[in-house]
């Protein structure tokens, strides 16, 4: 039985490259600069002085920063951004002694 239009839209997501490259592509702040940079100085050490750690590192440091995650997940440990601000209301302190 042939699927209807609607059906079809459902079940093609959009295509895992143009995921992968929207992610490459944007997003670039300072942290994943960083992260960058770690990966590649981790990896000149490596390089130089032939130790696996520096690898390993290197590997740490460069994946955080080509897929935009970092130690727990794409975002998990990111607050979440509000538009508006809260309004603190009245505040009384009390002096305490």
């Amino acid at each position: 039985m042939p699927l209807s239009a609607s059906t079809r839209e459902r079940r093609s997501p959009q295509p895992a490259t143009d995921v992968f490259k929207e992610r490459l592509l944007t997003g670039w702040n300072g942290a994943r600069w960083l992260r960058l940079v770690f990966a590649l100085v981790f990896l000149a050490a490596g390089l130089k002085d032939h130790e696996p750690m520096a690898y390993i590192a290197a590997v740490f440091f460069g994946v955080q920063a080509v897929f935009n995650v970092g130690c727990c997940g794409i975002g998990a440990c990111a607050p979440a951004r509000s538009s508006t601000k809260a309004d603190p209301g009245n505040i009384t302190y009390e002096r305490l002694d």
